[in-house]
């Protein structure tokens, strides 16, 4: 009880913080909404409403690992961020909450015009006009692992995202059950019927993206080996076309960062590969895999440290020193991101942002909070306040793993997790933290301090941050599994 009155007390105090490089810049939380159950999905916002999705209330007394199937996609109004509606997705599978991978609410609705659409990645997805009338309908059969396949894109009339399939793709082994191939499926929006069905499997870790291809759309994705799980294919690479999912190219990837986000720069598909004791990165062809550009570099060429008080350049040295993290030098997993003709990734082995620029081929990195809470900014993991426990809004404990563990923050602020996918607006890139704590990252010129900026949703450790925000002009929407608030950012 104590943790959940301190956790309402919090409701009423506007929490921002900002980078004193940027001071100048203004920003204001407009209003905050309690959320009634945990979620982890990115925000949708489209005409006058705000969507995402959150776990069915949970019954009864909670113990370790809670589990659900099933979710509920709710509509909030953009003006107050008061509930408007709400529908139910029940799924057919029970899966962990807040997994630091994905769970059933991981992916954010899409909408149009006249639409939205909500998954509930443990087996349904449901149409709805904007006043909450189904539409059409959907169930599939959701594997039984945690992890799990998770994004979507609104393509014109098509709905485009990966679905199981009962093609195998590991045989059960021990406490892992059986594993399906996933394939990207094109879905007509009006019906929710296929209109094609991609050839290319894919596994559960998949992580596609929509791309242009010599100034066309296109899916980039690819068939990675995991350290265990193995798919008895080599590693490849794949264009596709959006039209009905054939490939345009297929190509070799070498071994490489095996959890990483599919993405096209310089119309070259992007890895990172593990080298010890130095960052590499890779440019392939598309047409047959050549390796087309090497980058490879052992400390940045320039590290803007954080003194106490103010960025300064210094020598680049580890700070974190778990094990498993002591001296790495290449991206923490999942945070690799290509955008224009840069490079933006999360250190593994330090509390930074760093930036690799095609054009100069330096790399700069910035040191960065990893936790804001009000007007305090916490710069090292072992100074994290954090909870005994991720708690929902009711107070329950819904994510039991310690934040030391391999599949907590204190491993490079992302740890061995999949954090979300930053939103580009214009110029500014949105990049949400697991710690209820948002960047934003000026994308011109070359990257230094005065070209990042954080916002922190709470004033104590109780958040927990895995989707993307929504951002509208200057109105920026975020949430965590305990709230949903509106910023402007101006």
């Amino acid at each position: 009880m104590k943790h959940h009155f301190n956790h309402l007390l919090t409701l009423v105090i506007s929490s921002f913080v900002l980078s004193s490089a940027l001071a100048d810049e203004k920003a204001k939380t407009v209003w905050r909404t309690t959320l009634p159950q945990a979620g982890q999905s990115g925000i949708c916002v489209q005409g006058d409403n705000v969507y995402l999705t959150i776990h069915a209330p949970i019954e009864g007394e909670v113990k370790g690992l809670p589990k659900g199937k099933d979710i509920i996609g709710q509509c909030y109004n953009r003006a107050d961020g008061k509930l408007k509606w709400e529908v139910q997705l029940p799924g057919n599978v029970e899966g962990s909450m807040l997994e630091a991978w994905h769970d059933a609410t991981s992916l954010f609705p899409v909408a149009d015009e006249e639409r939205v659409i909500f998954q509930n990645l443990n087996g349904m997805l449901l149409c709805c006009d904007h006043d909450g009338k189904e539409i059409w309908k959907r169930a599939f059969e959701a594997p039984s692992p945690d992890i799990k396949n998770c994004r979507v894109y609104l393509q014109g009339n098509t709905l485009i995202v990966a679905l199981p399939t009962d093609e195998l793709a590991v045989k059960a082994k021990g406490k892992y059950p059986d594993l399906p191939f996933y394939r990207i499926h094109g879905i007509d929006i009006q019906t929710g019927k296929n209109l094609w069905v991609s050839p290319i499997v894919q596994s559960h870790a998949t992580q596609y993206s929509l791309v242009e291809w010599n100034g066309k759309p296109a899916i980039a994705t690819s068939l990675i080996n995991l350290s265990h799980w193995q798919f008895n294919r080599s590693n490849q690479g794949f264009l596709l076309s959006v039209k009905d999912g054939t490939p345009i190219h297929k190509f070799p990837i070498p071994k490489c960062n095996p959890h990483q986000k599919s993405q096209i720069l310089e119309n070259h598909y992007l890895i990172a590969l593990s080298t010890k004791g130095k960052t590499h990165f890779q440019l392939l062809s598309p047409k047959d895999g050549a390796v087309t550009s090497d980058i490879q570099f052992p400390l940045p060429h320039q590290y803007y440290g954080w003194t106490g008080e103010q960025h300064e350049l210094q020598e680049w040295k580890p700070k974190f020193a778990s094990k498993g993290l002591a001296g790495r030098r290449y991206p923490t997993h999942s945070t690799m991101h290509a955008y224009g003709n840069k490079i933006y990734y999360f250190a593994s082995a330090s509390p930074s942002i760093g930036c690799y620029d095609l054009t100069t081929q330096k790399a700069t990195m910035v040191d960065v909070p990893v936790q804001v809470l009000g007007c305090k900014e916490i710069w090292d993991v072992k100074d994290l306040e954090f909870d005994q426990g991720v708690r929902n809004s009711p107070g329950q404990v819904v994510y039991s793993r310690s934040p030391g563990s391999g599949r907590g923050p204190h491993w490079g602020g992302f740890g061995h997790m999949n954090p979300a996918w930053p939103i580009r607006v214009g110029n500014m890139l949105y990049w949400q933290g697991v710690l209820g704590t948002l960047y934003r990252i000026n994308l011109e010129g070359d990257f230094s301090p005065c070209k990042v900026s954080w916002a922190g949703i709470s004033t104590d450790g109780g958040h927990w941050s895995f989707g993307a925000p929504a951002v509208v002009n200057d109105e920026v929407y975020l949430r965590s599994q305990l709230e949903l608030v509106r910023l402007e950012w101006k």
